[in-house]
């Protein structure tokens, strides 16, 4: 692994799958965006609670160490002192917090400050900053490296180990305290594993590619029967569920889509591709969902996922490398299909 997890909330009715949230997907919104359209609300105007989002990384994918980056922005930043990041332990334990002060930044470990360090610049609100952070656990040789929009501003060695071994759960706070356009974007993790993606995220901005025309198969069907072809019914925005929806009735049936084409800045670099889908199951619990990709003739699938009878969230695995270990670029990504494939018993 290397690259583990990217979210840029450009599916309003569909946070990934690792994700919760206060408010759930209601708080994905438009007007406040990095990238794309749209990016998550940390507060809802009118409550009296903040909101708050937890990045909870399953067992399979939990390590020592991860690199974090998020882009925030908020209408106070400038009056109100608040903690953005939080990073926990499999044991539950805070390993380490940022504070975003009116003045510096601030990283905490294990309760006791470390990091004190103002900005490259005063901070203004209302305005996206890019905020990382590097996290190696370890009993006495632990180490907590910060950047600020890409500029090194603090490290400290020692210990970041805790009562835990892993590193498990990433907890987004809010930066205002009643105001709606608090908000992150641009998530991104990495680990230290793998030949690329295995340091810092650095920035980055994340795009969502909605299918557009029919890919080289089409064996699921219409569940309405009043679309023109299967892409048609699974390219809205906000998920309308049942609505339009494409349902297969058994094992190892194919769709794949071809998708809108992207475009990118002089000097910009594909780092990965990940594909994302709502589904469920008709019947009973137990049939499962395999999301892939198929470029030219290479096809790349996803370990089988179980559904529930209602609609969830799933993503594939994140591919950091096109068809036959070749680096991503533009002419490939706009031949790109992404697909879906019915598993057991579906």
């Amino acid at each position: 692994m290397a690259r583990i997890f990217m979210e840029g909330f450009e599916h309003p009715g569909a946070l990934h799958p690792w994700m919760t949230h206060t408010d759930g997907v209601g708080s994905i919104v438009g007007g406040v965006a990095r990238s794309g359209s749209y990016a998550l609300q940390l507060y809802v105007g009118g409550a009296t609670t903040p909101r708050t989002a937890y990045i909870n990384l399953p067992a399979g994918v939990q390590r020592e160490e991860f690199y974090f980056r998020v882009a925030f922005r908020s209408p106070v930043v400038t009056s109100q002192n608040r903690p953005l990041l939080h990073v926990y332990s499999n044991t539950g334990q805070e390993l380490a917090r940022v504070n975003i002060y009116t003045t510096q930044i601030q990283v905490v470990v294990l309760g006791t400050s470390r990091i004190v360090s103002a900005p490259p610049a005063s901070l203004t609100n209302n305005t996206y900053y890019l905020l990382e952070l590097h996290v190696k656990m370890g009993a006495t040789e632990g180490l907590v490296e910060l950047r600020f929009g890409g500029i090194p501003l603090g490290s400290w060695a020692g210990p970041v180990q805790g009562t835990g071994t892993t590193i498990a759960r990433v907890w987004l706070n809010t930066l205002a305290s009643t105001a709606t356009t608090s908000a992150v974007d641009d998530i991104a993790i990495n680990d230290a594993d793998g030949p690329v993606n295995n340091s810092w995220c650095g920035d980055g901005h994340i795009l969502a590619l909605r299918p557009t025309g029919v890919g080289d198969a089409s064996q699921w069907a219409d569940q309405a029967g009043n679309q023109a072809a299967n892409w048609a019914a699974v390219d809205e925005v906000t998920p309308d569920n049942d609505t339009t929806c494409v349902v297969a009735h058994s094992s190892d049936l194919v769709d794949t889509y071809h998708l809108a084409n992207a475009t990118l800045a002089e000097g910009d670099v594909i780092k990965a591709v990940q594909v994302l889908a709502r589904a469920r199951t008709l019947v009973e619990q137990g049939d499962e969902l395999l999301l892939g990709t198929r470029l030219d003739s290479n096809e790349a699938w996803s370990s089988p996922a179980p559904l529930l009878l209602s609609y969830s969230s799933f993503v594939s695995g994140v591919q950091e490398k096109a068809a036959g270990n070749t680096s991503w670029n533009l002419d490939k990504l706009n031949n790109l299909q992404a697909g879906i494939k019915s598993g057991n018993d579906s």
